[in-house]
């Protein structure tokens, strides 16, 4: 769809324009501002799942929505969700004149979805404990190979990314659960559908809303704990990893030290032998020191300078 069509479409719904700068900065969240435009209000919910924007009339009881589907929410395509949604919708077709309707599909649908997310990373974190060894089940004595670690390394980071979206897409959750909370009120003011209409949701939708509430509250406490888990995870990984580091520092500081102690055998022997193979020095002569002697000197002292110029120079580099 062209951009024009796709804004002669949003104008004909109805719904206030103002929204769209959500849906140009990919925005997350929940909005009802109350007002009007065009004699009816408008809904916006940015979640993982997709954009939905719709509008609702007061005096024709129409409900005027946009679902726009992302590409992919971590479990499904855009094409997927978009089914998903349409198969909640279906168990409350008779109330669509209600405009809490779609906002209680979309809870119901976010719940779902949170409590996948919930799943999957306690999945991650316990494959990340086991393969570690520590974990709050007990812990192996093997040791890990560093490369191991640095990959634990980087999957804890993903789930502690993750997670962090689970708990803001919480708080969406959250503050979809209080607007349809107020809205069941009997002297509710965000609620514009007639009185009988609101009568009946409301009787049918407020048993849904209470098991919402405490199924949200319970995956609130278990993001908390997930994200406490992970992050000592997280601290035990890299406690390893600066132990396998130093492990290698010491096995390395070794071998510099073999290298060390071998120059140090064979070096009075190959200096001895240097001298006795220098042509200037004529060991079986009288004197042993020949006039051409300083030779030797001008060229290895300047060339010694040189080798340790060169040395500091590199080392200050890497400082």
């Amino acid at each position: 769809m062209s951009r024009n069509n796709f804004l002669r479409l949003y104008d004909s719904f109805n719904i206030d324009p103002s929204t769209l700068d959500y849906i140009c900065q990919n925005w997350y969240g929940f909005d009802f501002s109350g007002t009007m435009y065009n004699g009816a209000c408008t809904f916006f919910i940015g979640t993982v799942l997709y954009t939905l924007a719709f509008s609702f009339n007061p005096a024709t009881t129409e409900t005027s929505a946009i679902l726009l589907p992302r590409d992919s929410n971590g479990f499904s395509t855009g094409l997927e969700a978009t089914r998903e949604f349409e198969t909640i919708l279906r168990s409350y077709m008779d109330k669509l004149r209600n405009p809490t309707t779609l906002i209680l599909v979309a809870l119901v649908h976010l719940e779902q979805w949170l409590d996948m997310s919930i799943y999957r990373q306690l999945r991650d974190i316990r494959r990340a404990e086991h393969n570690s060894g520590y974990g709050p089940y007990g812990m192996r004595s093997k040791r890990v190979e560093i490369d191991t670690l640095t990959q634990l390394s980087i999957e804890i980071g993903t789930t502690l990314v993750t997670l962090s979206n689970t708990a803001r897409h919480q708080e969406i959750a959250k503050s979809l659960v209080e607007f349809l909370d107020e809205s069941a009120k009997p002297d509710a003011k965000n609620s514009f559908a007639p009185a009988r209409i609101k009568e009946v949701c409301d009787a049918s939708f407020l048993p849904a809303i209470g098991h919402l509430k405490r199924q949200l509250k319970g995956g609130a406490l278990s993001t908390k704990y997930l994200q406490e888990r992970t992050q000592s995870q997280s601290d035990v990984i890299f406690a390893l990893l600066t132990h396998e580091d130093a492990k290698i520092s010491i096995d390395q500081g070794e071998s510099m030290k073999t290298i060390a102690v071998v120059t140090m055998v064979f070096l009075p022997g190959t200096f001895l032998a240097t001298l006795w193979a220098v042509p200037s020095l004529q060991w079986d002569q009288t004197p042993v020191i020949q006039g051409n002697f300083w030779v030797y000197w001008v060229f290895a002292l300047p060339f010694t300078a040189f080798v340790l110029v060169i040395w500091h120079i590199f080392t200050r580099k890497k400082r």
